[in-house]
């Protein structure tokens, strides 16, 4: 059990760690307007409307890279076991959930990130985990 609550802060960590660089990489590729407040709401649902599809896209590429190593993470340091990973994805989830809640996201986005979450921790369950 602690070798799966272990995975599970690891596996967290290092998904989270994983969105920060694509979404970092995303913004060197597409950066957001000069100026803008990263504080205003208003200004943040202004630049969701405004940025590239491809922006968008990129986000949901992180979150499936994050979901994918987040959960493999979690699975090898909790000894092979699947439901750290899945913990862990269930975690990385609801953090995509709240960030489209403060940053207004096109619906589809909700969809996606439905969908790369699970595809990810299913692929990452099917490679490392041993249960």
């Amino acid at each position: 059990m602690l070798k799966g609550l272990l995975g599970v802060i690891a596996g967290v960590t290092a998904g989270i760690v994983t969105v920060f660089i694509a979404e970092s990489a995303g913004h060197l590729i597409w950066p957001p307007p000069p100026g803008i407040d990263m504080n205003d709401p208003e200004a943040l649902k202004e630049l969701m409307r405004t940025i590239p599809f491809e922006a968008k896209l990129a986000v949901l590429i992180g979150w499936g890279f994050g979901t994918f190593s987040g959960s493999a993470v979690a699975i090898n340091v909790a000894g092979r076991a699947s439901w750290p990973g899945w913990l862990t994805a269930f975690i990385l989830f609801g953090l995509a959930l709240w960030t489209m809640t403060i940053i207004p996201h096109p619906n589809w986005m909700l969809f996606g990130a439905t969908g790369v979450t699970l595809v990810s921790a299913i692929a990452a369950a099917f490679i490392w985990a041993q249960d």
